[in-house]
């Protein structure tokens, strides 16, 4: 009923090998300006829904490009998480298994490289169960 999505860019460049010279000058600008660079991943966007004034928050690029640091991707991942009153630790402890899964797949394969990959999360903000979708 209330669909509330996070995409994170995951990785230190988005900049892929074949990426033209004005293309990567330009990745390069926003991994070094976000988060990209220093912790490997940045959020792109998300929206989510406030129980407490009953509408979604929409955070769109034009917040999400002025994250530099992890404390403020930290402070936008839980305002995804949050119904407005309360952070839903329930939420975050569904995905936890699910990221620790992707993580440990990535330390262990080498063959691949990914660029400009995203995670998406999802769940229904009017559902007070545990539950969602990471694609």
């Amino acid at each position: 009923d209330k669909p509330c999505m996070l995409d994170i860019k995951i990785g230190k460049t988005t900049a892929g090998p074949d990426a033209k010279p004005e293309k990567l000058e330009d990745m390069r600008l926003k991994d070094t300006t976000t988060t990209s660079d220093a912790i490997g991943m940045r959020v792109t966007g998300f929206r989510t829904w406030n129980s407490s004034l009953g509408e979604f928050e929409k955070i769109g690029k034009s917040v999400t490009k002025k994250i530099s640091d992890e404390n403020e991707f930290i402070a936008s991942v839980r305002h995804y998480f949050s119904n407005g009153p309360d952070v839903r630790t329930d939420l975050i402890e569904y995905f936890t298994p699910l990221l620790i899964e992707i993580r440990d797949w990535f330390h262990v394969q080498s063959k691949m490289s990914f660029y400009s990959s995203s995670l998406l999360f999802v769940y229904d903000g009017a559902n007070p169960e545990p539950h969602g979708r990471l694609k």
